[in-house]
């Protein structure tokens, strides 16, 4: 059952805590992303994945839990690709939704942010 998974409560396939930091929160998300992973090959229950997303919807939100998770996923099923794609949804986020008072623009982020873009890059110049 999914509730072995730690995102997963109950009836909530999306119950996480951010704490604010985005690269912090971003690598939750990747962790939960390899755990999902690993709990759909092993139980053969993909199935699961409709379930986290329709909870991530009906939570409203969309911070760096969220788009670690989604580009975790995205990178294991489609490749590097993925990377860029999960950047124009980072980047965006980044530059116009900071905390107010800019405390998670650490160079831990700059360096997430920076290592985003070079397949973004690398992806328009094909």
């Amino acid at each position: 059952m999914p509730q072995r998974l730690p995102f997963v409560k109950g009836a909530d396939f999306w119950s996480v805590e951010p704490t604010g930091n985005w690269s912090e929160d971003t690598r939750t998300g990747r962790s939960y992303a390899d755990e999902f992973i690993a709990f759909a090959q092993k139980e053969d229950a993909a199935n699961v994945l409709g379930s986290v997303v329709r909870s991530m919807i009906g939570h409203g939100a969309y911070g760096g839990i969220e788009a670690g998770f989604m580009s975790g996923v995205a990178a294991r099923a489609i490749g590097s690709v993925a990377v860029a794609a999960a950047s124009l949804v980072a980047v965006p986020v980044l530059l116009f939704a900071p905390a107010p008072d800019n405390s998670d623009l650490t160079p831990d982020l700059i360096a997430d942010v920076s290592d985003s873009i070079g397949p973004v890059a690398n992806c328009l110049a094909v």
